[in-house]
């Protein structure tokens, strides 16, 4: 049955190219969440993954991944999840071409599937990663990239079907194992919006909301630093500092206009800094604890989160894709300060059945701030307060994979809002509780 599947998939392939030895495989995944925020929500999501891989002679490979999602909001969703040819003309050097998975070095600021060309160099004292790639070709729903208004008025729209049009590019220069064993890496990571100007609100625009239109374009550049590894046995830490620069559109007074405001283009500089610790205690039922912090910067004077910037330059933090923060709450990496202690372990490590030894748990609690009074992704603030503490989450998952190709996740989390940050309407504790099943073959 499951090759009935696959002939369909790989047929079209296995004629055209001169494969060597290759290899074929899917997934079946399946969410079912249960939440309360207010009200009782129920949650479905069923994603089958067909995969594809073959060597193409020495110096080729090639790898395709397509995927159906199933949704209660969405019954069908098609896309490709990857498309990818490797060349490496020598042990060093692997170029890529095709549509693949990116991530900057702290994984905060980017993680993202990219239509592009990548070359990573790998030198007896450092690895060097260059990319680039455009972002416009994924599906609207599996696209998380939302910068300005428009993007995220097009996420939410069914009618739209592609995700955000940009230009990603990045180099990443990692020096490994230098002094007491630290690791130092380098990078530079670049964005252009490609909207077209007649779908943005064009500068000495007087209208709040002119034609419908929604907001303008957001370019930005980072630079990063990161140090990691070990301090002493058992103990390791990472650490990592962005610089964002770039412009955002804003609607500011302006003395001239009828309307005493008027839209124009700002500069951006802004920051995001993180550090974690782990310490892994593998002689305690292979338990890890670990310690992490993210700060990134925020402004006061935004008067709504997309491109709200009011007064002179911004100083919010924009990460271009988004990333999850909480289980139950999570708001963007921007106008934000959180830490998260968790500790994980594996009970039934020590006996002998080997799917019993499988089974984890972790516990996470994690605090919410902001570093202003700007506003934040999630709805919900009450826009008089000048609270800067949030809330708490406290969660916990069962990780269990009793056979090779079988996994399940439990997880259950609970969000407690500070009733001094939050509208009389969303202080109430959220909870959210999931089941997901995997299965490969």
């Amino acid at each position: 049955m499951r090759r009935l599947l696959f002939l369909s998939f790989a047929v079209l392939i296995l004629s055209v190219l001169p494969l060597g030895a290759f290899d074929l495989g899917g997934t079946i995944d399946n969410a079912t969440g249960l939440s309360h925020s207010g009200a009782l929500s129920f949650s479905q999501t069923d994603k089958l993954s067909l995969w594809f891989a073959a060597g193409l002679g020495k110096t080729l490979d090639f790898n395709i991944q397509g995927s159906y999602t199933f949704s209660l909001d969405r019954p069908y969703l098609f896309d490709l999840d990857h498309l990818k040819i490797g060349f490496k003309p020598f042990s060093a050097l692997v170029i890529t071409l095709g549509r693949f998975m990116v991530s900057d070095l702290s994984g905060k600021v980017l993680s993202h599937a990219l239509d592009g060309l990548r070359i990573n160099l790998n030198l007896p004292f450092s690895a060097i990663s260059i990319y680039g790639g455009y972002s416009g070709f994924l599906q609207n729903p599996n696209s998380t990239i939302v910068l300005t208004r428009a993007d995220d008025a097009d996420s939410s729209d069914s009618e739209v079907l592609f995700g955000s049009s940009r230009v990603i590019g990045a180099v990443k220069v990692l020096f490994p194992d230098l002094l007491f064993r630290q690791d130092l890496t380098l990078t530079a990571l670049l964005q252009f919006d490609l909207r077209p100007d007649n779908k943005v609100i064009q500068e000495g625009e007087e209208a709040e909301s002119p034609d419908e239109l929604e907001g303008g374009k957001m370019d930005s550049q980072y630079f990063g630093l990161g140090l990691s590894g070990p301090l002493v046995r058992s103990l390791y830490y990472s650490s990592y500092f962005f610089l964002e620069t770039g412009r955002t559109l804003s609607y500011m007074e302006d003395a001239d206009s009828a309307t005493g405001f008027s839209w124009s283009y700002q500069q951006v500089l802004s920051f995001l800094g993180g550090a974690g610790l782990s310490w892994y205690l593998e002689a305690l039922l292979q338990s890890r604890l670990e310690l992490n912090g993210v700060w990134a910067g925020g402004d006061p004077d935004y008067s709504s989160f997309f491109e709200g910037n009011s007064s002179a330059g911004s100083r919010l933090f924009t990460p271009i894709s988004k990333i999850d923060t909480g289980l139950v709450f999570s708001p963007q990496m921007a106008n934000l300060i959180f830490l998260s202690l968790s500790y994980s372990i594996k009970p039934l490590s020590g006996i002998s059945s080997r799917a019993l030894k499988n089974l984890q748990t972790v516990i996470t609690g994690r605090a919410f701030f902001r570093p202003t009074a700007g506003p934040i992704s999630e709805t919900g603030l009450d826009s008089a307060s000048t609270e800067l503490y949030l809330g708490t989450e406290v969660s916990g998952v069962v990780n269990f994979r009793p056979l090779s190709d079988l996994g399940t996740a439990l997880s259950v989390g609970l969000f407690f809002p500070s009733s001094l940050a939050f509208s009389t309407d969303y202080q109430q504790v959220q909870f959210l509780g999931r089941l997901e099943i995997s299965y490969s073959f």
